[in-house]
C-alpha cells in the first residue's frame, strides 16, 4: 500500500516558505526516529543492509496492517501483573478539511484538542514524562512540537537542537519510534499508541523504557490535523 505524498509535499513546502529550508532538520530527525525505530525493533544498524529516504517520500510513514487492543476498566481495576493505566483526561477537536480554509502549520484543532485533554487532566506540559504524536510525516513531528507548545512556531528544530525530545532529555517524544518505526495500520493506529504509552507508564517497554515514566499523553490525528485526539495517562 502507497499512500499519495501530497500532503507532506505541501507541509514541507509551507513550512520552506515560511520559515527556510528545513533538509538538515528533518534529516536529523529521521537519524532520531531510526535509532528509536532499532531499539524497539530489537536490531543493531549492524545488521541493516540499507536505509532508503527522501525528503518527500521516505518522508511518509508506511501504510500497513495490524490490530491493537485496549482492555477498560472500572474506578477499581483488577490487579494485573505490572499494574493498571488511568486516564486522566481527553481531548478532542475538529478542523475544515481542506487545507485553504485555515492555517495548514498551526495545526489549530490539535492545539485545541491538546488544551482540553490537559485541562481535564489537570496537568501541565512540565508534568509529563514522554509524548507519543501522530508523525505520519517527518515534517508532522516538527510541526507538532510547535502546535503542542514545545516551541514557538517556526522554532521546532531547536528541541533536537539542545536534545529535549530525545530519550535523555526533558521530554521525550515518540520514545518508541513512532508511526515511522510501527507503521501505520489505520483504525489502530491511535489505539496502538496507547498501548506502547501504557508499556512505559507500566515499566514493561524494554529497551525503549523511557526512566521513571509515570504521566504521558498521547496525541492521534486523521488527515491534515483535521480530527485530533489527545489523551493522557497516568501509572497505578
Amino acid at each position: 500500500m502507497r499512500q499519495s505524498p501530497s500532503l507532506d509535499v505541501h507541509i514541507t513546502g509551507w513550512a520552506h516558505s515560511r520559515f527556510g529550508k528545513l533538509p538538515a532538520t528533518l534529516e536529523e530527525l529521521v537519524v532520531e526516529v531510526t535509532r528509536e525505530a532499532l531499539t524497539s525493533a530489537e536490531i543493531e544498524p549492524s545488521d541493516i543492509d540499507a536505509i532508503y529516504y527522501s525528503h518527500y517520500n521516505g518522508g511518509m510513514h508506511p501504510l500497513t496492517f495490524g490490530a491493537a487492543l485496549v482492555l477498560s476498566a472500572g474506578p477499581t481495576p483488577p490487579a494485573t501483573r505490572h499494574g493498571a493505566v488511568r486516564f486522566l483526561g481527553v481531548g478532542h477537536a475538529t478542523d475544515h478539511f481542506p487545507a485553504a480554509k485555515r492555517d495548514p502549520l498551526a495545526f489549530a484543532a490539535g492545539a485545541l484538542a491538546w488544551r482540553r485533554a490537559l485541562d481535564m487532566a489537570g496537568v501541565e506540559l512540565a508534568d509529563l514524562s514522554f509524548l507519543e504524536v501522530h508523525d505520519c510525516f517527518t515534517i508532522a513531528e516538527l510541526v507538532l512540537y510547535e502546535t503542542l507548545g514545545l516551541a514557538p512556531a517556526g522554532k521546532g528544530r531547536t528541541l533536537l537542537d539542545d536534545g529535549t525530545v530525545y530519550r535523555d532529555g526533558g521530554l521525550p517524544v515518540n520514545p518508541s519510534g513512532g508511526l515511522k518505526s510501527k507503521g501505520h495500520p489505520v483504525g489502530a493506529t491511535g489505539v496502538s499508541q496507547h498501548v506502547l504509552a501504557a508499556m512505559q507508564l507500566t515499566g514493561t517497554a524494554g529497551d525503549m523504557q523511557v526512566p521513571d515514566a509515570s504521566v504521558a499523553a498521547v496525541h492521534n490525528m486523521g488527515g491534515l490535523a483535521v480530527a485530533n485526539h489527545v489523551s493522557v495517562l497516568s501509572a497505578g
